[in-house]
């Protein structure tokens, strides 16, 4: 089995990104504010509100786009 190199993830990422940049945008963003309320629990803070709500939209905004790239 041969193992893809470096340039060519770099390609690939780089044409994903250019087919598809609201809903990398979206998945970036839902994945940081996941990874926040993580950690913010792990240190015993106060619950994060804003957290959840940027998971939310993210995850709203990234169907949406989908099913617009999707439909047409």
């Amino acid at each position: 089995m041969k193992f893809p190199s470096l340039k060519s993830l770099a390609e690939g990422a780089a044409n994903t990104i250019k087919h598809y940049p609201f809903e990398v945008l979206f998945a970036l963003a839902g994945t940081i504010a996941a990874t926040t309320e993580v950690e913010l629990r792990h240190l015993n803070r106060v619950h994060e509100g804003w957290c959840i709500r940027i998971m939310m939209t993210a995850n709203l905004g990234l169907l949406l786009s989908l099913i617009s790239n999707w439909s047409s």
